[in-house]
């Protein structure tokens, strides 16, 4: 074999090993921002968990969390739905933040690709009822309700915006939606 023709192949054998070798590394990398995409997410959530037994501050812990999982893995659909609950949590804890604003715009972004997204929905009308939008909210509610009919904290922010928007069907309305659930 002439020695053009020896440096051609390997050549070739040494770029299909790099080629390959980096083929790999993208995998491991991959594997290794879904692995801490997980990791974030369950931090968040955990930080969450602690914000409902009534540990204050823990949101704005949990927002960092998430979003640093969404950093990770943009796609991730979980941490996305659990940041807009975190976005919530945060405005419940500040009313001066910007929480619930932002709960809303990450929630109607879910809803504009996955409309039946009971959590989306529920977290989307809680944010909407705390800001006394309870036309909006009701029509949340009411996505929920019929997404999931045996859903009862919906039925009590049901009555509590009906009950908002001056309406007094909100105990004819609930007797009647419990009797059918």
């Amino acid at each position: 074999m002439a020695p053009t023709k020896r440096r051609a192949i390997v050549l070739l054998v040494a770029l299909l090993a790099c080629a390959a070798g980096g083929v790999f590394a993208w995998r491991a990398r991959q594997r290794m921002l879904e692995t801490e995409a997980i990791h974030r997410n369950n931090l968040g959530v955990a930080l969450l968990e602690g914000n409902w037994r009534g540990e204050r501050g823990l949101a704005d812990a949990a927002v960092v969390e998430l979003e640093a999982a969404l950093r990770c893995k943009p796609d991730y659909r979980l941490a996305r739905i659990n940041l807009g609950m975190a976005q919530y949590y945060r405005g419940l804890q500040d009313t001066g933040s910007d929480g619930f604003e932002k709960a809303a715009e990450i929630l109607e972004t879910i809803l504009g690709s996955e409309p039946n997204n009971v959590f989306a929905h529920f977290t989307l009308c809680c944010a909407r009822w705390q800001r006394e939008e309870h036309k909006e909210a009701l029509e949340q509610f009411e996505a929920v309700r019929a997404l999931d009919p045996l859903d009862m904290p919906s039925l009590f922010f049901l009555a509590d915006c009906l009950k908002g928007l001056g309406r007094n069907d909100a105990q004819r309305v609930l007797a009647d939606r419990a009797g059918r659930a």
